[in-house]
């Protein structure tokens, strides 16, 4: 396969996954009543695990007030705890209660239930081989993406 052809695949692929992915996403946001920022949040910490207000803040992209004022809708819907940093008793990290946890969980099943839906009409054969090809292509996006 030539270069532009391949790259006009990936182009694809990555597009049609992309406008799934956020569809299924924006339901569930809808659905479990938060906020674009609160999921944005709530992804961070599920991916990255406990951090700061201002880890929340780097992370999403917005000042410290707002992350603060965030995690506070948050920690009053019981989707985050604040405990005290056991290396710095002046800092306070934020993580996902176990209603945060299952919340995200869910709703990462339900993207994931999709994602087997689509890759069901393909054949056993079809599967493989994307199975085999595809390795490469995650390592380098994990490099790329991590949290």
């Amino acid at each position: 396969m030539k270069q532009l052809e391949f790259d006009e695949t990936m182009r694809s692929l990555f597009s049609a996954i992309s406008v799934r992915n956020m569809r299924a996403w924006h339901r569930f946001v809808v659905s479990a009543g938060i906020s674009h920022a609160q999921f944005a949040a709530l992804v961070w910490l599920y991916r990255g695990g406990p951090t700061t207000v201002n880890g929340i803040a780097r992370k999403t992209e917005t000042t410290s007030a707002a992350a603060s004022q965030l995690v506070e809708r948050l920690v009053q819907a019981d989707l985050l705890q604040r405990e005290e940093d056991p290396n710095d008793r002046r800092t306070r990290t934020v993580k996902l209660s176990v209603k945060g946890r299952r919340l995200m969980k869910s709703g990462w099943m339900q993207v994931m239930r999709g994602i087997a839906d689509v890759t069901a009409s393909l054949t056993a054969e079809q599967r493989a081989d994307l199975a085999a090809a595809l390795p490469p292509l995650l390592d380098a996006l994990r490099k790329e993406f991590e949290p």
